[in-house]
């Protein structure tokens, strides 16, 4: 039963234990589990992050690119005004308009433009008979520029086209006078073609605006000339973020944002474009398409971290019992050496660490004490058998070297003491000889009292039966009962003292009595 009793309070103790092994595993779980989220997170933050700075530098080279090739592309147009401005017959005015419009018109092919015209410096349109006094592209040219202008519709045939003017220089020299204006008319189809071939991805597009924010240029044709996002956002909040982008482009800025647009994620890149009035080209792609290499190290971290914390929960489960299971060993050994159990063994654990240093100096504990306790009861055993000649040889090591020491004061002070008693016990009974002689003789001298008294009352009786016989004798009779009466006080006095000498001898042999009482109580 007490055994059975013993094993249980092990059992509920193991229980509480646990909480140690617990700690230990929860803690480095949690550890665990935080270092890889932090890590996880940080490594799909900079794979984000080094997506979209990928993405970005991409994509603001391809807007660059696409910058200059639009340039470019208006370039030859510019530059067919410009040739058109330095011909001799252009600039002779002996040469008829029908001659100057027949040049221009075969040079159509060559630049790939739709029209032409010859303009004096009044303004005034030699070949169509229209004003341009008020257009821009007529007062630029007139100031020696080359000049590309936002797209208007064409006077003559109604259709939507870019204006590239130059001026017509007296002779044919350049720098010279300026005695007109020749403006040719480019069809704005022409900068959608060339949007067209900008493509990043397969859902990419790209756009150009005007000074004003209209897109000249889209994959959308009925969105050229019409759209303009600014105006559309006043009355349409989901328009916001694209309406900034493009106040960003009409003001001539470079740069790359993120946006939605019917419910599609998207990043845009724009540029101005050179040698324009304010245009700005703008490459799109949308991000999915890009940033699926980002998603597939962001599904193989979020593997990974999960695979990390499996493994890692039982690495700190094994980890946690490893420790636990010595400290719970120990803990339970001390609390049954703490209820005075010194024969369980100790578990020793062979793992290389502290937690066998912590099993093996417990042991070394025990077992020290054991030795220690079997030593002091041998003593104790042996003095209790009256034996006080053994002497404590055991070697005891720190605080425990004083229990020796006290094993051997007691040894020696119980010797002293019962050498005492005894030489007290040989005191004691030479007084209780001395004692018993002295009731001997108050008993031999009572016997004799005795006698004496009964040898009174027959004289007693003699002296009655003479009183009764004659009265002659009553003298002598009243002197002899006289002498009578003396004796018996005197016989009351010696038996008063016979009486006291047996109080005392009674008082004697109950002192003695306790002293042996006392000495045996000791003894044993």
């Amino acid at each position: 039963m007490a055994g059975e009793k013993r094993k249980s309070h092990i059992m509920g103790r193991k229980k509480q234990h646990r909480k140690i092994r617990g700690k230990i595993t929860n803690n480095v779980i949690l550890l665990l589990v935080l270092a890889c989220v932090l890590l996880g997170t940080s490594t799909c933050i900079m794979n984000y992050r080094t997506a979209m700075d990928t993405l970005t530098d991409s994509m603001t080279e391809i807007v660059d690119v696409a910058s200059t090739r639009v340039t470019k592309e208006l370039e030859q147009y510019i530059d067919a005004a410009a040739d058109l401005g330095t011909m001799v017959r252009i600039a002779d005015e002996n040469v008829s308009l029908e001659e100057k419009e027949a040049l221009i018109i075969d040079m159509k092919e060559t630049y790939g433009y739709v029209g032409g015209d010859i303009i004096d410096r009044n303004g005034n349109m030699l070949l169509s008979g229209m004003s341009a006094a008020d257009k821009i592209y007529f007062q630029e040219a007139l100031k020696g520029n080359q000049y590309i202008s936002n797209p208007q519709v064409s006077q003559s045939s109604g259709e939507l086209v870019v204006i590239t003017s130059a001026p017509i220089w007296k002779d044919a020299k350049i720098d010279s006078e300026i005695i007109g204006v020749v403006a040719i008319a480019v069809p704005v189809e022409v900068l959608s073609n060339i949007t067209d071939s900008i493509r990043i991805g397969e859902w990419g597009s790209s756009f150009i605006l005007d000074s004003n924010s209209i897109t000249i240029a889209h994959d959308d044709r009925t969105l050229v000339g019409v759209e303009n996002i600014q105006e559309k956002a006043k009355t349409d909040k989901s328009l916001g973020n694209i309406a900034k982008m493009h106040k960003r482009m009409t003001m001539g800025e470079t740069g790359v944002v993120s946006y939605r647009y019917g419910g599609i994620g998207k990043i845009a890149a724009f540029t101005p474009i050179d040698k324009t009035p304010g245009w700005s080209v703008a490459t799109t792609a949308r991000r999915f398409e890009f940033m699926t290499n980002f998603y597939v190290s962001l599904m193989i971290t979020i593997v990974s971290v999960i695979l990390f914390i499996i493994i890692g929960v039982r690495l700190a489960a094994k980890l946690g019992k490893s420790i636990a299971d010595p400290i719970e060993m120990c803990v339970d050994r001390l609390q049954a050496l703490a209820e005075g159990d010194l024969t369980t063994e100790v578990e020793i654990f062979h793992t290389g660490d502290e937690t066998e240093t912590l099993s093996r100096a417990l042991d070394t504990t025990v077992r020290q004490l054991k030795e220690a306790i079997g030593d002091v009861d041998f003593h104790l055993a042996a003095i209790s058998e009256g034996d006080l000649r053994k002497e404590v040889t055991k070697d005891y090591q720190g605080d425990l070297v004083a229990l020796k020491s006290s094993m051997t004061k007691i040894t020696s002070s119980l010797s002293d003491v019962l050498g005492e008693i005894e030489d007290s016990s040989g005191t004691v009974m030479q007084g209780s000889q001395n004692l018993s002689n002295a009731s001997q003789s108050l008993a031999d001298g009572a016997t004799d009292q005795a006698s004496s008294v009964q040898e009174l009352t027959a004289t007693i009786n003699s002296i009655e039966e003479q009183l009764q016989g004659t009265e002659r004798n009553t003298g002598i009779a009243q002197k002899k009962v006289h002498y009578v009466m003396e004796e018996i006080t005197r016989s009351k006095e010696q038996m008063d003292e016979l009486s006291k000498a047996m109080d005392s001898i009674e008082k004697t042999s109950s002192d003695i009595e306790n002293i042996i009482h006392t000495i045996t109580n000791i003894s044993e």
